[in-house]
């Protein structure tokens, strides 16, 4: 995919896949939870993501618009990415990512995704293990927080 209009099919093509596979599967073929996670990494090394923008994208009072946006923006770091060095972001080196990253960023709405994938990080990071992220506590640990007692023995949402 040397240019933008081969970037632009392939996303149409993406969009069939979305229609015709399941959430993990669509993600699978067009690495956009690759693509968040990498940025989750670069953004906020500490947080080690693992499967929470899965639950996420899976949940039912995550509006749909929201998960849209959080795959489209996904897509508008990829294009970036390929604008830049003609590759997808997961697929480059640390340095060209940070590089891209600041590219991005430097767009009002480049700016405003990647506070809304800093703000799903926090919350992965720093939430109650019940609800699928913060593994181990480790958040916690590296903050030395000691939370209340008993813990949630279920998700309340």
């Amino acid at each position: 995919m040397k240019n933008r209009r081969n970037f632009l099919l392939a996303g149409l093509l993406s969009s069939a896949v979305i229609w015709f596979a399941s959430k993990e599967k669509f993600f699978e073929a067009t690495g956009t939870l690759q693509t968040i996670k990498q940025m989750q990494n670069d953004l906020f090394p500490q947080a080690n993501p693992d499967k929470y923008m899965l639950i996420i994208f899976a949940h039912s009072r995550i509006d749909e618009d929201e998960k849209t946006y959080l795959k489209e923006g996904a897509t508008w770091l990829n294009e970036e990415a390929l604008e830049m060095y003609e590759k997808a972001y997961p697929s480059l080196e640390a340095k060209e990512r940070q590089r891209v990253l600041v590219s991005f960023s430097s767009h009002e709405w480049g700016e405003s995704y990647i506070h809304k994938i800093l703000t799903y990080t926090m919350e992965e990071y720093l939430g109650d293990p019940i609800y699928g992220g913060n593994k181990n506590e480790a958040g916690w640990k590296f903050l030395t927080h000691v939370g209340g007692k008993p813990n949630p023995k279920k998700a309340y949402l």
